[in-house]
């Protein structure tokens, strides 16, 4: 058989094992995901931005986030949250073929490997933002096919088409450049590992590297300057976004400082993931220890290249550093804030670095054991993040019941108290879990904090909690209000009207004020 026979060979077993995956993986999704598609869940910010209709993109242009404008008018300011959902889906599973791909995974390690990036608290938190998750999953993929070109390739023209991608990528939503640091990170690290390569390829994969990405960042930073200038519109300050690539100097000790406390308490604490929950500190310390332990036995069998062992010793002590690098590049972005959870995409590849070390065939007893060991600890780890994004989405559901009663009761209650309600501006006050609708699921909630699913339907302050009523009412039950600006909302909540008046679903709790405003009272407030 000549050679061009066995190429085309081998590329039929390439794209036949990808088709496999791609296909295991889209299944997989769909069963792990079902929620977001049999019902709608959205958390806050999708009840308050559209759940079937978007149109503003001013705020999230000023974030820094251009092309969400571009992917509005692609998908015609229409959100679709079944379809969208399921698009989404067949695209993480790409993501998983390309990034199973780059570490060269096969077998029972690629499955594993694409399955335990699907079960990620980034990606349940994505999918409940329907008003903008596609695009994110868009600009994901996009980030990762960047992240293949600079570790598969080599040449100007793939350099160039992957600081499109990066800048695109970035455009849409910043915090993805955490997984092409992540992964191009651990790819160099088995570089030095597997020693097959020469130093001078390495430096040149290295240069390659931060050509691209550097050129996607810079590509990023300038189109963004000239579109939000040409848009008219400042830079959001409030998110950190917009100080991404403005690093001052007297901060940079720190940032990489918090790198190794944040990836300490991601899995090691409650102070993102409550860990507490399905044995996840437990089964990370095994993880952990079976990584290092793997790394010192592969690292002493490069015996005689020092070298090598520095730079693959060097690269490990960054994993850290890449792990959250969105807090150094944009690093006035808070990791325990609302969008913590999606900002780190990239948290999972650590198993899959686990697994990239036990690839090879098992040559001796400790091998086997080391092997055994990860695979069972990563099966454990995979499960128990399945649980977590399953309890994710229950909670959203209940979120969601819990908000169509009182919704619903209330609109009830407005029609008895006054006539051509429509007419009336609306004031809704306290939250709903504050009065008569106390937790009915606090050990669920508290395994899930952090996660987007923990904050339920409402934000925690009058003016976003009464928007995403407003939208709820409008997108849900069919009725439209006025809004009740904040200064008349701190005029009633001083008056002796407002202390008059009960808790919802008191008879006494709606109220007219002044013959214009339509008060609730669901908790009262200080």
């Amino acid at each position: 058989m000549d050679s061009s026979m066995d190429i085309q060979s081998l590329l039929a077993k390439i794209e036949k094992k990808n088709l496999i995956l791609f296909l295991l993986f889209t299944a997989f999704g769909l069963v792990v995901y079902s929620g977001f598609y049999l019902y709608e869940l959205p958390n806050p910010d999708a009840i308050w931005n559209g759940v079937y209709f978007k149109s503003d993109w001013k705020w999230e242009a000023g974030l820094g986030r251009y092309m969400i404008r571009v992917f509005l008018w692609m998908f015609s300011n229409m959100i679709h949250p079944s379809v969208f959902t399921i698009i989404s889906i067949l695209i993480l599973a790409a993501i998983c073929v390309i990034i199973t791909d780059i570490f060269s995974l096969e077998g029972i390690g690629a499955l594993l490997g694409g399955m335990i990036l699907i079960v990620s608290p980034a990606v349940v938190g994505t999918l409940s933002y329907y008003y903008c998750g596609l695009s994110y999953f868009i600009a994901y993929f996009f980030a990762v096919l960047t992240t293949w070109i600079i570790c598969k390739k080599k040449t100007i023209l793939a350099a160039v088409l992957g600081i499109i991608l990066l800048c695109l990528s970035l455009a849409t939503y910043q915090a993805y450049i955490g997984i092409v640091v992540i992964v191009s990170l651990l790819y160099l690290i088995l570089l030095f590992l597997e020693n097959n390569s020469s130093g001078r390829e390495i430096v040149e994969r290295i240069v390659y590297m931060m050509f691209t990405v550097g050129g996607g960042v810079v590509a990023y930073l300038v189109s963004n300057t000239i579109i939000q200038n040409r848009w008219g519109i400042g830079a959001e300050e409030s998110r950190g976004f917009s100080q991404m690539g403005q690093i001052p100097a007297s901060q940079i000790v720190q940032l990489i400082r918090n790198c190794y406390t944040y990836s300490y308490e991601y899995f090691f604490s409650t102070e993102m993931i409550n860990n507490t929950y399905g044995m996840r500190k437990l089964l990370n310390g095994i993880c952990l220890l079976l990584l290092v332990s793997l790394l010192l036995y592969r690292i002493m069998k490069l015996k005689g290249k020092l070298p090598v062992q520095l730079m693959a010793t060097g690269g490990i002590l960054l994993i850290p550093i890449a792990l959250m690098s969105i807090t150094v590049v944009a690093w006035g972005v808070n990791i325990y804030d609302t969008t913590g959870s999606i900002m780190l995409p990239g948290m999972n590849c650590i198993y899959i670095f686990l697994l990239c070390l036990i690839k090879d065939k098992k040559k001796n007893i400790i091998d086997f054991f080391l092997g055994i060991g990860s695979y069972v600890s990563i099966i454990l780890i995979g499960f128990s993040l399945f649980i977590l994004v399953l309890s994710a989405q229950t909670y959203h559901k209940i979120s969601m019941n819990r908000m169509d009663h009182i919704s619903k009761s209330i609109l009830n209650r407005i029609d008895g108290v006054v006539d051509d309600s429509d007419s009336y501006e609306i004031c809704i006050i306290g939250q709903a879990k504050n009065g008569n609708f106390p937790e009915q699921y606090p050990e669920l909630l508290d395994s899930l904090h952090w996660l987007t699913a923990s904050y339920g339907t409402t934000w925690g302050n009058y003016f976003a909690d009464l928007e995403c009523y407003r939208n709820y009412f409008q997108q849900y039950c069919g009725r439209l209000y006025h809004r009740c600006p904040i200064e008349t909302y701190y005029e009633i909540v001083e008056s002796d009207f407002y202390h008059e008046m009960g808790v919802f679903p008191d008879s006494d709790s709606i109220a007219v004020y002044q013959d214009s405003v339509i008060v609730i009272n669901l908790s009262y407030v200080k």
